[in-house]
């Protein structure tokens, strides 16, 4: 760590407690180290602020505890960041942990190349102990995970990005802090994809890269805002307002439009069938209403195929449940 650094890193904590350890380590053991070191506590009740203290002695590192929790990991993004002063930022989330080559890489790659804004790397699916379940990118059925590439930032919100966020994990990413700046801070009434935003709006003016090397590790737990979240529809409805404000931005083809809304709306009707969905009554009525919005075909689909869905979870959540 460094007094002028060239990397900031802000790590944002809430009741991580377990996982800091080994997210710390994989941070302080970088092959880089010229970077500071932003602790933020959200309010955690399992000792991860007098944990985060520790480290206080050591050169480049901060903490800021909060007295009351924020509810939202983007308000953490955004004060993490107007306390930066490197030029590159790593978010490094508490319970993830990276290879100790993932910033000589990635902030390498941002280093040599002005008109990258943002890198990110394949990230390996990691269970509470650690070990490694899969990649979040790679699949066999979608070769381009396979190798490093450099797209377009228009390109890549036009299609891949418009259809769900492919950035997995924050802690996969490495960015330019002015390009996030210039666009705005992240935008804090979404639960889930303030980051999925972010990404769209800082690559309309960059490119992005990706590496292939698995150089992250996602954890994957119960601890989650995704996994509290999981069943009540918010994916879903976030999932179309980002998709809505990219169509105001950009001209997205008709297909990947109507590709991305018949995704969200079959995804939707599933959780309702399987029971799983948890959601309020009024939360269908505002999910047709932006599935018409987005493509009147496919709003029209999900109408027609919503009463069956609603009597399926209806018997099983209640009446089947009552026994």
């Amino acid at each position: 760590m460094t007094s002028t650094p060239r990397i900031s890193i802000i790590v944002p904590s809430f009741n991580h407690r377990r996982f800091l350890p080994m997210r710390m380590d994989s941070i302080l053991h970088q092959t880089r180290q010229d970077f500071e070191l932003i602790l933020l506590d959200d309010a955690s009740q399992d000792g991860s602020g007098d944990y985060l203290e520790t480290f206080l002695g050591r050169p480049g590192v901060r903490l800021i505890r909060n007295s009351q929790n924020t509810g939202s990991p983007f308000a953490q993004w955004n004060r993490g960041l107007s306390l930066a002063s490197g030029d590159l930022i790593w978010i490094a989330e508490s319970d993830d942990v990276a290879s100790p080559q993932f910033l000589e890489v990635l902030a390498g790659i941002l280093d040599r190349d002005p008109s990258v804004g943002l890198a990110f790397c394949r990230s390996q699916r990691i269970d509470e102990e650690g070990v490694i379940l899969s990649d979040n990118t790679s699949t066999a059925e979608n070769e381009i995970w396979h190798n490093n590439f450099q797209m377009d930032g228009r390109t890549a919100v036009s299609e891949p990005l418009y259809l769900s966020n492919i950035i997995v994990s924050a802690s996969a990413v490495v960015f330019r802090r002015d390009l996030y700046e210039k666009v705005g801070p992240a935008k804090t009434t979404f639960r889930l994809s303030g980051d999925w935003m972010q990404w769209c709006e800082m690559l309309l003016l960059s490119d992005l890269y990706y590496v292939s090397e698995p150089l992250s590790g996602t954890r994957i737990h119960t601890n989650t805002r995704r996994y509290s979240t999981v069943s009540n529809g918010t994916l879903e409805l976030e999932s179309l307002a980002v998709q809505s404000r990219l169509r105001k931005r950009l001209t997205i083809d008709r297909r990947v439009v109507r590709k991305g809304a018949e995704a969200i709306a079959v995804s939707w009707l599933q959780a309702m069938r399987a029971g799983r969905y948890s959601g309020s009554f009024f939360r269908n009525l505002r999910l047709l209403s932006r599935l018409l919005q987005a493509d009147l075909y496919t709003g029209c689909w999900f109408a027609i195929r919503w009463p069956y869905a609603f009597s399926v979870w209806l018997i099983k959540r209640f009446l089947l449940g009552s026994h």
